[in-house]
């Protein structure tokens, strides 16, 4: 529905499968979902492993561990698409991939990636960005993080941690 929200806190999701996208969330026409001081596991979808963001949505993680989640194309955990925006504050994001781009997320079409203050390690993408890739004017922000051991691994692959297409900009501290 429209302008829908929801809000977890204290809870787990763990192993949830979707054939097409989200594997845990799909969020649609200006609709948000906040996860707080959740467990995130194992969970995967064809676009984004944990959560579809698409059209003026917005998905937000706080003090979460979100770990070996997976997607068979794009954003291991988020694909945030046309205007809509992954925020990540204060989490331990590790092990999770994407078949082709964004083993953590990927933005495309003026959507917004912001981790702040989390710790993101050994994620992996196929094709581009093993923790984030951006496309189609859209935006990285990064502020006191810690990126370890992040990889893509295909024959023509670009940024290890981050792959920000022509016409994108990252903010990074």
């Amino acid at each position: 529905r429209d302008g829908s929200s929801a809000s977890f806190v204290g809870c787990r999701f763990r192993n949830n499968r979707a054939g097409e996208n989200g594997g845990v969330a799909h969020l649609f026409d200006v609709s948000s979902v906040t996860f707080e001081n959740c467990i995130i596991d194992g969970n995967s979808g064809h676009h984004g492993g944990v959560a579809m963001v698409y059209k003026d949505s917005r998905a937000t993680f706080e003090n979460c561990s979100i770990n070996g989640n997976s997607a068979r194309e794009r954003g291991g955990v988020v694909y945030a698409f046309t205007d809509s925006s992954a925020t990540f504050e204060n989490c331990t994001i590790k092990g999770n991939s994407a078949g082709d781009r964004g083993g953590v997320v990927h933005v495309n079409h003026r959507s917004t990636a912001s981790f702040l203050q989390s710790s993101l390690s050994s994620n992996s993408a196929n094709s581009k960005g093993g923790v984030v890739s951006a496309a189609s004017s859209s935006h990285l922000e990064m502020r006191g993080c810690t990126v370890s051991d992040n990889s893509v691994t295909g024959n023509f692959s670009k940024g290890g941690a981050a792959f920000i297409a022509s016409g994108c900009w990252a903010d990074v501290s």
